[in-house]
C-alpha cells in the first residue's frame, strides 16, 4: 500500500492542478468579457460625440453598454432574433420586436400596422428606442409602425421573416424594407458558429477537459498579435462573385431573384411592400469624419456591392434614400455603419415624404 502513496499523491495533485487551471480560465474569461470591454471603450471622435450631445454622459454610457450586451436567440426557419430585454433605452419583447418607446406592445399590434424590416440600421444600433427610424416614422405619420429590424439581416432573412408573420395570419397595412448594407454572398449571420453548434449537438456528451484553458490561451495570443500588428483578420468580406452547390455566379443574379420572390410573397398575401435603399457610409453623405482605415478598407467593399446591385434595385422599383444626407452638414453616423438619432429622423422624414405617408391636415371647421 505504501507504494501507492506516491502514485496517489501525483494523481491527486495533477487533478487539482487541472481543476485549478480550468476554474481560473473560466473565471478569467467571464471577468474579461464583462469588465474589460466596458473599461477599454474605443475613443469617440468629436463628430460622433456631437451626435450624443442631447444625452448626458452617464445616459450615453448606459445606452452604449446596453447595446454591447444585446444577444440573440435561435428562431426556427428565420435563424435568429434578439433576446428579450428590458432597460431604460432598449426594450425588446419575447418575439424579438423592439419597442418604439419605453414599453413594448402586444404582438397583436402587428395587425394593421406598418412593418419595418431591415438590419441593424432599422433596429437602431446604439440609439434609444424612440430614436430609431421606425419610431420616428410612427411619430411623423401618426400610424403604428413595428420595428422588425434584426442586425445582420439581408434580403433573404427579411423575406423569411415577412413570410413567417404572414403565414401565421398577421396582416400589415404596409411593409417597408431598408436594404443595402448586409447584401453579399455570405448572407447567413453566424453561419460558422451555427454550423459548429449543429455538429456538436449530434455528438451527445462532449468531453471538454482543457477547453477553457485552450480558449484563454488562443484569445491571449490573438490579443498579443493584434497589439503587435501581426494579426490578420480572418473574416470573409462580402463578395459579389459567389459560388454554391458547384456553381459560380454573380450575386446580382441571386439578389434580383430574391427581390422577385419578395414581390411574389407580397402579391400572394395582397400586401403593399416597398423596398428602400439606404445611404451608406463612405459612399453617401460626409466622409471626412470617417476613420481613414475604414475608407481605405471596408468602404471600398461597400461601394462595390452597392454598384453591383444598383440595377436590380432599380428594376424592382425600389425607393432610393441615398441622397438623404447630400445637404446634411453634420456627420450622420455614430460609427462606420449606423445612423445617429438625428440622421434617423431625417431618413424617417424622407420616407414619409417620398411614400406620401403623412396625412394632410384636417380642414378647418
Amino acid at each position: 500500500m505504501t507504494q501507492l502513496h506516491p502514485i496517489y499523491f501525483i494523481a491527486a495533485n495533477t487533478a487539482l492542478l487541472v481543476w485549478a487551471l480550468q476554474f481560473t480560465a473560466c473565471v478569467g474569461l467571464r471577468a474579461y468579457d464583462r469588465i474589460v470591454p466596458a473599461l477599454m471603450k474605443p475613443p469617440m471622435s468629436q463628430a460622433v460625440a456631437l451626435n450624443y450631445a442631447h444625452m448626458s454622459q452617464p445616459d450615453r454610457d448606459e445606452l452604449l453598454a446596453t447595446s454591447r450586451e444585446l444577444r440573440f436567440r435561435y428562431e426556427p426557419v428565420i435563424g435568429l432574433v434578439h433576446r428579450q430585454i428590458t432597460s431604460r433605452f432598449i426594450n425588446i419583447d419575447a418575439h424579438g420586436i423592439r419597442a418604439n418607446g419605453s414599453a413594448t406592445r402586444s404582438i397583436a399590434a402587428l395587425d394593421g400596422a406598418t412593418w419595418f424590416l431591415g438590419g441593424s440600421t432599422t433596429f437602431g444600433d446604439s440609439i434609444a428606442d424612440n430614436e430609431t427610424i421606425p419610431a420616428q416614422l410612427e411619430r411623423l405619420t401618426g400610424r403604428p409602425v413595428v420595428n422588425l429590424g434584426v442586425p445582420a439581416f439581408s434580403t433573404i432573412q427579411e423575406n423569411l421573416l415577412l413570410s413567417h408573420y404572414l403565414r401565421v395570419g398577421y396582416r400589415p397595412s404596409l411593409v417597408l424594407f431598408l436594404d443595402g448594407l448586409n447584401e453579399g454572398c455570405d448572407t447567413y449571420p453566424y453561419r460558422r458558429e451555427l454550423s459548429a453548434l449543429f455538429d456538436r449537438a449530434q455528438d451527445g456528451y462532449n468531453w471538454d477537459l482543457g477547453g477553457p484553458v485552450t480558449t484563454a490561451y488562443f484569445r491571449a495570443i490573438r490579443k498579443v498579435r493584434k497589439l503587435t500588428g501581426t494579426w490578420v483578420d480572418e473574416g470573409e468580406p462580402q463578395s459579389v462573385a459567389c459560388s454554391a452547390a458547384g456553381k459560380q455566379y454573380p450575386f446580382a443574379m441571386v439578389h434580383a431573384r430574391l427581390l422577385a420572390e419578395r414581390s411574389a410573397i407580397c402579391r400572394l398575401y395582397d400586401v403593399d411592400c416597398r423596398t428602400l435603399v439606404q445611404p451608406l457610409a463612405g459612399l453617401h453623405g460626409r466622409s471626412e469624419d470617417l476613420p481613414k482605415s475604414y475608407l481605405e478598407g471596408n468602404a471600398k467593399e461597400v461601394r462595390e456591392v452597392y454598384f453591383h446591385l444598383e440595377s436590380s434595385w432599380r428594376a424592382a422599383h425600389a425607393t432610393f434614400l441615398t441622397d438623404v444626407f447630400d445637404t446634411y452638414n453634420r456627420h450622420p453616423f455614430i460609427d462606420e455603419i449606423h445612423y445617429s438619432a438625428d440622421a434617423s429622423r431625417l431618413i424617417a422624414e424622407t420616407i414619409a415624404k417620398r411614400l406620401d405617408l403623412v396625412s394632410p391636415p384636417a380642414p378647418a371647421p
